[in-house]
């Protein structure tokens, strides 16, 4: 599974609730917090052979005030 279709399945694997393993970034949910929790769950899931899903620390009311990232996304 490449990157792209792990950032597409995630919403999928959350609706199953089948994760119990999970990687967090810092809690000011800045740009490299963002896409570090990404990359290195990423990174989990594919060495390990086993889901682990990113956890943004920001509120959903909050995301349009990260600019930054929601350009990027």
């Amino acid at each position: 599974m490449g990157f792209r279709n792990y950032i597409k399945s995630l919403r999928s694997y959350l609706k199953k609730g089948d994760c119990s393993r999970f990687v967090l970034g810092n809690s000011g949910a800045d740009y490299d917090s963002v896409v570090g929790s990404l990359i290195y769950a990423f990174y989990m899931t594919t060495y390990f052979n086993v889901l682990y899903l990113p956890l943004i620390d920001c509120n959903s009311k909050d995301l349009c005030l990260r600019f930054e990232i929601t350009s990027v996304f």
